[in-house]
C-alpha cells in the first residue's frame, strides 16, 4: 500500500477515535444528574413579582447564588425545583408560626419535566424555617450539597452555613433562619460525585 493511503487510513482512524471520544464524554455530560431551582416571590407593597428564573447544576459544577431576598415583607415565596439527568429531588420545607404550629411541605421531582415546588410562606414572623433535601440516582454514588448565607439586619453579621450535603437514602438540613430582618438571603446548590 502506497504511503499517503496509509497516512490517510492513520488520520482516518485517529479523527474517528477523537470524535467518539468527544461524542462520548458529551453525551455523559448531558444525562449527568444535576438540579434546576427557581425562587419567585411577590413584593408585599408593589405587588412586584421577582423571578430568578431557572438555574442549574450538573455533577461537578457549582450554581450559582439565588437571592432568597430580604425580610421585608415577601409574600407568596416559592421553591421550584426539578431533577435533571435520571435523578430523584426531594426537598422538605419546615417553618413555625407562633400561633398556627409547626407547618411542613414535601415534594420530590424525577424529571426535568416534573416541577415541583414548595412554598416557603410570606414575611409574617415564621420561626425555625429548615430546608431538608436528599438525592436519589439509578447508580446510587451521588450527593447533592446546599449552602445558605444571609446578613444580620442589625449587625451586619454574616451567617454562613457552609456546604451540606446528602447522598442516597440519607437526608440533610439547612437552617433558613427566622424571620427577623435577615437581609441578603442566597442559595446555591451542587451535585457531586461521592
Amino acid at each position: 500500500m502506497p504511503k499517503n493511503f496509509k497516512k490517510i487510513g492513520y488520520c482516518f482512524v485517529a479523527t474517528t477515535l477523537l470524535i467518539l471520544g468527544i461524542s462520548s464524554k458529551t453525551n455523559s455530560q448531558n444525562t449527568a444528574p444535576g438540579l434546576c431551582l427557581r425562587h419567585t416571590r411577590i413584593s408585599g407593597s408593589s405587588g412586584n413579582v421577582v423571578d430568578t428564573d431557572w438555574i442549574c447544576s450538573r455533577v461537578g459544577n457549582f450554581s450559582q447564588w439565588i437571592g432568597l431576598g430580604d425580610d421585608t415583607g415577601w409574600k407568596d415565596q416559592e421553591l421550584a425545583f426539578r431533577a435533571i439527568g435520571g435523578a430523584e429531588i426531594c426537598l422538605e420545607h419546615t417553618r413555625v408560626s407562633p400561633s398556627s404550629g409547626l407547618r411542613r411541605e414535601n415534594k420530590c421531582s424525577s424529571s426535568v419535566n416534573d416541577i415541583k415546588s414548595v412554598n416557603l410562606g410570606d414575611d409574617t414572623g415564621w420561626k425555625d424555617q429548615k430546608l431538608t433535601f436528599t438525592i436519589y440516582t439509578p447508580r446510587e454514588n451521588y450527593e447533592m450539597c446546599l449552602q445558605h448565607r444571609r446578613r444580620s439586619g442589625s449587625s451586619g453579621k454574616v451567617i454562613n452555613t457552609g456546604w451540606k450535603c446528602a447522598s442516597e437514602y440519607n437526608t440533610e438540613t439547612i437552617y433558613l433562619g427566622d424571620d427577623t430582618g435577615w437581609k441578603d438571603q442566597n442559595l446555591r446548590f451542587t451535585v457531586r460525585n461521592r
